[in-house]
């Protein structure tokens, strides 16, 4: 194991009965080094204990049973398992469950290199914890020993209690990056300092910091995202932070001129707020740049051309020369949070955003949490760690999959250099690297399941997952095959770029009880003779000869599962018997029937419940009767009626007065007895306060229909501007007007927004901070859902953008199948126009035949300097994501 921390921890809540099954460690966290048998006890006075080891994606790796002995049982990984991160869960003969998770990442590289963690050992948290530093391949973490803490009597410092968190990373080599921030009361209010005595006080803490850590540290930065306030800040300026630095940096460098000093301090990657410290001058102050480049929920894919910007800022106001680029906090949580992602996401982050990183040459890249710090799931700054917390119900400082994934990562990038890019095909990621031992290695990722052939191959590469599990891969004909998807995977070996093949696995949606239907495409990759594929899934096997350079299409079936689920079908391909590629592929296994209902408004006022039906079995279902009851209100409906396959049956409930929030709930009983159900919560609806959505279809040219324009629309010259800092006032001129419109196909929305200046240099999912709008569209009324869709759309450089940060059915999907959007700007007349279309079906859920939906729409004003403020149309978009401060929308049917 690693380190010499206690290491006793149960996962799962107290039991109050001494007989039921608890779990605990062997190892702190059940992380586990190479040589280390794998081992977890389970506790229980039962006879007998199954356990189950799934992998990243849900999969089933191992299974196995214990029989318990004076109420103790060893459960032991066998060695045969790859490295990598597991859930196991344990259930004894009463049915009664407990979960953990654990993992094994190889050896750590050596203690340098550009990665490290951020941690909040300042805050108390568990210092024992500090053994599971390096083996997560971190060489260096980032904390802090604020001015408060140090001068607690004025004008003395005292560095105890740093020491008593610091100390231990020195002996473990660990060179911290030491934050000097935020404020003490002693001086301008316990604000950022903006008065000379404030800066002098500062500044003598600075170098008393460097002075008493120096050789010990990598570095100190200077304050921590000065732009948004962090800290209870309530300077934000670029002026008092610079002339900050300016009094900090004099004062380090005379104290220890070794020390390197870092800024400025931004939150939100805003390049103009950067620019205007770099005019300032702060770049004669710093070794070093920092960014926070945080964009969660969005994916990593991003984070190369913000670097680039930042990168490119620097050396227009540093005479052509680069400065080191430091990412001293970049993350994703997990959790409840509308935008939170799922842990299996945040590992695939934490893995693209060190191989990104590396390939734009960042000097040093710290993720952005070490430790959970709490344990509630609806609080994302809960929920950033790459290991649980120490009250985590699956066990102490146990590992998410992010932490096999930063592991992972961190050795395979360790001493890494970027080599020139390759072209690949659309979708598909290929970052390429010497190593430290002048071998190669590559990150190859796809925003869907590609299969990929590298030509070039002279002999076999080793393909690592992105857990750790590496396995030997041989050319065929001089070529490799790999399966690229959304999980990174690391290439060693010599080769060329890749082109995609016809190669592919796919399974259909699936109903319980059911085969499911799976599709086999295999191409034979050599050009000169035919060959003989055997595709193995589990105990279902297809084969196909395919000829000369050419590809064949099986179908297959895959047996029924008694269970709804998301399931992921591992398949091995052999090629004349000899191992030749993996392929995988995620199945979703529902339930036949399913109810669903959402609050619904006729075009003459009326409301109801509208009640869906859906049969997705292949024959047709029959209702024996579909009960409802809203309040005190009950009801029954389609009583024998027939669902026909894939289709679907609605009724509508009428709703009783609504003066309150109400639950409804709803069952639908078959005719075989089966019974399935549906809730939840109806928000009282003012019909006068409910915003007709004409049955209008919109050209999408950047033009507004004449249509349109003779509509009321929504006038956002008296909708309300609010600043993203007090005492900035709404722009002169800044408003407009907007209009949403629908048919049975796509909502439309359309706007022209009067703007004396148009500025937009971001792209992708921070198209928010330049001049752009944000809406949401949710189904029902305003605060009825909990996921709901938020957009944007903006001019940028590269023409028009439609982004989504937000989608009720994937949290994943960014883009909008199927959507269109234009935007055109008018310089003469200070006036942006956007058109935007979005289908119905591509909307996770609000459907324009139910009658209602949600949304808010925010116009962001940037002006070339920041994001000055933004106008507001409902709420709960940038002041805080609560769908409750929705308008309610009703699109017209006829």
């Amino acid at each position: 194991m690693y380190g010499t921390a206690p290491v006793s921890s149960a996962a799962g809540a107290p039991k109050a009965e001494a007989a039921m099954l608890t779990l605990k460690q062997t190892a702190m966290g059940n992380i586990f080094a190479p040589s280390v048998p794998r081992t977890v006890v389970a506790n229980t006075t039962d006879t007998s204990v199954r356990w189950t080891l799934s992998d990243v994606d849900g999969a089933t790796v191992k299974s196995g049973s214990v029989a318990p002995s004076g109420g103790a049982a060893t459960i032991t990984i066998p060695a045969s398992v790859p490295y990598g991160w597991y859930s196991l869960t344990a259930t004894d003969t009463s049915g009664d469950k407990a979960s953990t998770t654990l993992a094994t990442v190889a050896a750590p590289p050596a203690r340098t290199g550009r990665f490290g963690v951020a941690t909040h050992y300042s805050f108390g948290r568990d210092t024992s914890t500090q053994a599971l530093i390096l083996p997560s391949g971190a060489v260096t973490v980032r904390d802090e020993a604020s001015w408060a803490r140090a001068e607690t009597a004025k004008g003395v410092l005292d560095w105890t209690a740093a020491h008593k968190y610091l100390d231990p990373l020195f002996a473990k080599g660990i060179r911290p990056l030491l934050i000097a921030d935020y404020g003490n009361n002693f001086y301008d209010g316990g604000q950022g300092p903006t008065t000379d005595a404030g800066r002098a006080a500062f500044a003598k803490y600075a170098a008393g910091m460097a002075k008493e850590f120096g050789s010990h540290i990598a570095g100190i930065e200077v304050w921590n995202e000065w732009d948004v306030g962090t800290g209870h800040n309530a300077t934000r300026d670029p002026e008092n932070y610079v002339a900050l630095l300016k009094a900090a940096s004099t004062a380090i460098k005379a104290a220890d001129p070794s020390v390197p000093v870092l800024g400025p301090a931004v939150a939100n990657l805003s390049t103009a707020w950067l620019e205007t410290t770099f005019q300032k001058g702060a770049l004669s102050y710093v070794d070093a740049v920092i960014a926070h480049p945080y964009n969660w929920p969005a994916a990593a894919d991003g984070l190369g051309p913000r670097i680039t910007a930042v990168q490119s800022l620097v050396r227009k106001y540093n005479n052509g020369a680069d400065k080191p680029l430091w990412i001293t906090e970049n993350g994703w949580p997990t959790g409840t949070d509308v935008r939170a992602v799922s842990e299996t996401d945040q590992a695939r982050n934490t893995a693209k955003a060190a191989a990104i990183a590396t390939f734009h040459g960042v000097a040093k890249y710290y993720v952005y949490d070490f430790i959970d710090d709490g344990d509630d799931p609806a609080n994302p700054e809960h929920n950033f760690g790459l290991v649980h917390s120490g009250t985590n119900t699956l066990g102490a400082y146990t590992p998410k999959p992010s932490y096999a994934a930063w592991a992972t990562a961190t050795r395979q990038l360790a001493g890494a250099k970027p080599l020139a890019p390759v072209t690949t095909p659309s979708g598909v990621t290929d970052l390429r690297f010497q190593t430290a031992d002048g071998g190669r290695v590559q990150a190859v990722w796809a925003d869907k399941a590609t299969t990929l052939s590298f030509p070039g191959a002279t002999g076999n590469v080793l393909v690592t997952d992105m857990s750790g599990g590496s396995r030997v891969v041989s050319p065929v004909d001089g070529k490799i095959t790999v399966q690229a998807s959304a999980s990174p995977v690391w290439i060693r070996g010599v080769l060329a770029a890749p082109t995609q093949t016809a190669d592919k696995f796919v399974v259909e949606p699936a109903v319980t009880s059911e085969a499911a239907r799976a599709h086999w495409t295999v191409q034979n990759p050599d050009p000169a003779k035919t060959h003989e594929f055997r595709l193995t899934v589990g105990h279902t096997s297809a084969t196909a000869r395919v000829g000369p350079g050419v590809s064949r299409d099986v179908a297959l079936s895959l047996p029924a599962r008694s269970t709804p689920a998301s399931v992921v079908y591992r398949a091995a391909v052999t090629m004349d018997g000899k191992p030749f590629l993996r392929l995988s592929a995620t199945g979703k296994v529902r339930a036949p029937i399913s109810v669903d209902g959402t609050h619904s408004v006729t075009d003459d006022g009326k409301q109801s419940l509208r009640l869906n039906v859906t049969n997705a079995a292949s024959t047709a279902a029959k209702i024996k009767s579909v009960t409802w009851k809203v309040g005190s209100a009950t009801g029954s409906s389609l009583e024998g009626a027939s669902v026909a396959a894939k289709e679907t049956a609605v009724l509508t409930a009428p709703l009783p007065a609504l003066t309150s929030d109400t639950n409804w709930s709803a069952t639908a009983t078959m005719s075989d007895g089966a019974t399935y159900q549906a809730s939840g919560t109806l928000h009282q609806l003012d019909q006068d306060a409910v915003t007709t959505v004409p049955r209008t279809s919109v050209d999408v040219d950047g033009t507004v229909d004449s249509v349109v324009k003779a509509q009321p629309g929504i006038d956002l010259d008296a909708a309300p501007f609010v600043p993203t800092t007090s005492g900035t006032t709404r722009p002169t001129g800044f408003g407009g007007k907007a209009w949403y419109d629908t048919d049975a196909s796509n909502l439309y929305l359309t706007a022209v927004v009067s703007d004396r200046v148009h500025h937009q240099d971001s792209s992708g999912a921070s198209i928010w901070q330049g001049d752009s709008l944000q809406f949401t569209v949710a189904r029902g009324g305003p605060g009825e859902q909990t996921r709901w869709n938020e957009l944007g759309a903006a001019l940028t450089s590269s023409g028009p953008q439609l982004y989504r940060w937000l989608d009720p059915a994937d949290p994943a999907r960014a883009t909008v199948d199927g959507a269109k959007i234009a935007v055109s700007r008018d310089d003469d007349a200070h006036t942006t126009t956007y058109e935007i279309a979005l289908p119905w079906a591509s909307l996770g859920g609000p459907q324009a035949s139910d009658g209602l939906f949600s949304s808010s729409l925010v116009v962001n004003d940037a002006d070339g300097a920041t994001r000055l403020g933004w106008i507001t149309w409902g709420g709960g978009i940038a002041d805080g994501k609560d769908p409750a401060k929705f308008h309610a929308l009703h699109p017209q049917t006829t």
